[in-house]
């Protein structure tokens, strides 16, 4: 039911551009959840955008399904990508920028209370996104910049990702 919730909370809230939410709904089914909705949503192809949005409603009320906040899910969704950086498994320059373009999202930053907010080491998320910005165009010298170089901006990123999935934090 994760899954499902989590691919749900994706489409509502537009935060997975390739999701295919009709597969999603025939995993489910395979894995034994089970409602009318979820079995018509599965039939639907993935390009069928009315049909899909006429039928998400139906499908959370049948399973009754809790669904995040979008500033929680979207908080989930960063963690997620912090946690992929280090460990290794996603790079810094693709962890930034999906890291910046969720918390830095214009719905997103529309809600008072975020998440992030609570942590200092987010200070600079704008001014590293700038410098992200100015390095895919293409400008090599970032000199007047926050962060100078590729490794300075590695190094602040690399705490805020330590900072924001550290479980122990009191925030």
């Amino acid at each position: 039911m994760q899954q499902l919730r989590r691919a749900l909370e994706d489409y509502l809230y537009d935060l997975d551009s390739a999701l295919d939410l009709p597969m999603e709904a025939a995993h489910a089914l395979t894995r034994g959840l089970d409602s009318r909705a979820l079995a018509e949503l599965a039939g639907q192809p993935r390009d069928a955008a009315y049909e899909v949005r006429e039928l998400v409603p139906s499908v959370i009320e049948e399973l009754a399904l809790d669904l995040a906040p979008l500033p929680e899910a979207v908080f989930t969704r960063a963690r997620e990508t912090a946690s992929a950086y280090l460990s290794g498994s996603l790079r810094f320059p693709l962890a930034a920028m999906r890291l910046t373009q969720l918390l830095l999202d214009e719905e997103y930053l529309s809600f008072d209370n975020r998440p992030e907010a609570a942590y200092p080491e987010c200070e600079h998320l704008w001014l590293l996104n700038e410098w992200l910005e100015a390095v895919s165009l293409g400008y090599s010298d970032t000199s007047g910049y926050l962060f100078e170089s590729s490794e300075a901006a590695e190094r602040y990123f690399g705490g805020l990702a330590r900072a924001i999935t550290d479980d122990n934090a009191n925030r």
